[in-house]
Formats: structure tokens, sequence, C-alpha cells
């Protein structure tokens, strides 16, 4: 199940600024307005239908602006990524990231493409487990 909300709760946007600003020291006067919060819940890997492993993953995409600068986060929570390999190809690992569509604009998570994707939960680029913040704006 995908599972998305906006929202404007300020307990929420108070977290999404503390971590903006924690990661951005330099944007003390950043102060989201809108929070986009998708989640992909239990989702089996491609292929599933032919050959369900009972193997899902979890995980969260929060995107955070102001209206005029932009950031997401991604969350990867312990033991919720089970799954690294669809049945339709077993040497097609996952991966994550963004992508602008581009070809130029474009982050991938170290890890990606390789077995290593599916302990994402313990990596990170801002020292917290499992969380990954960028700059998408």
């Amino acid at each position: 199940e995908i599972r998305y909300r906006q929202t404007d709760d300020p307990a929420l946007l108070s977290q999404a600024r503390a971590d903006v600003r924690e990661v951005y020291p330099t944007f003390t006067a950043f102060n989201p307005t809108r929070l986009l919060i998708a989640t992909w819940d239990q989702v089996a890997h491609f292929d599933s239908v032919v050959a369900f492993s009972g193997l899902t993953n979890t995980f969260q995409c929060v995107l955070i602006t102001d209206s005029s600068l932009s950031f997401v986060i991604f969350l990867y929570a312990d033991d919720l990524i089970q799954w690294s390999v669809g049945t339709a190809n077993l040497s097609a690992h996952a991966q994550a990231g963004f992508n602008a569509g581009d070809g130029i604009r474009f982050t991938t998570i170290e890890g990606s493409r390789t077995e290593a994707i599916v302990n994402i939960e313990t990596t990170s680029n801002i020292g917290v487990p499992g969380k990954y913040l960028f700059r998408v704006d």
C-alpha cells in the first residue's frame, strides 16, 4: 500500500524545521509551511505476484518546503527493509535516491543496485541510521 498526505501540522513542521536546520545550519531562517509525506507500507518486490517471498519493504519520503527552499527526508526504520531483489532478475538490486529526469540532477544513495541496499536502515548521510536528508530545490 502506498499512502500520501499533505500537512501543515505545527508539530510536524517544527520537527522538519529542526531536522533541516541541524543539517544545514546556515538556513536559520528556514520555516517550512508544507510537508508531503509518502509512505510505502509493506511493498512486495517487483514480480511478486508470480512468486511472493513474504518479504516486504516499508519506508517514507517527506518533502519539505517554505515555497522557496525544498528538502527531502528519506526514512528507513529498523527491520522494515527485507528484500533487495525481485524474482524477475536476481542481479537487479533495488536502488534509492531521487532523479530530476534531466540526466544532470540526481542522487543515488550509496549501496543502491547492490546487495548492500538491504542495510539502508543502518546507513545515513546525516549520521542518523536510516535517515537521509537532501536539499532538492
